[in-house]
């Protein structure tokens, strides 16, 4: 078996978890706990961590939202 059918087998195996965010902990030698997240995403797809401001204001007849990268 191909390490490509391989990894189809085990992509196959673990479909229930896609999209799913899980968090992995670790300990660095400063004694601090963090937190990475993960998840197990459809093929051809990419995580990406990214900053959003929403800003809202509903004082306005209309409802207006604005996004800031």
């Amino acid at each position: 078996m191909s390490w490509l059918s391989e990894f189809v087998d085990v992509y196959d195996k673990n479909e229930k978890n896609l999209g799913i965010t899980s968090y992995r902990i670790y300990h660095p030698k400063s004694g601090e706990e963090s937190k990475k997240a993960y998840q197990m995403l459809p093929v051809s797809h990419i995580f990406l961590n990214c900053t959003l401001q929403i800003d809202l204001n509903l004082k306005l007849p209309t409802p207006k939202i604005t996004m800031k990268p």
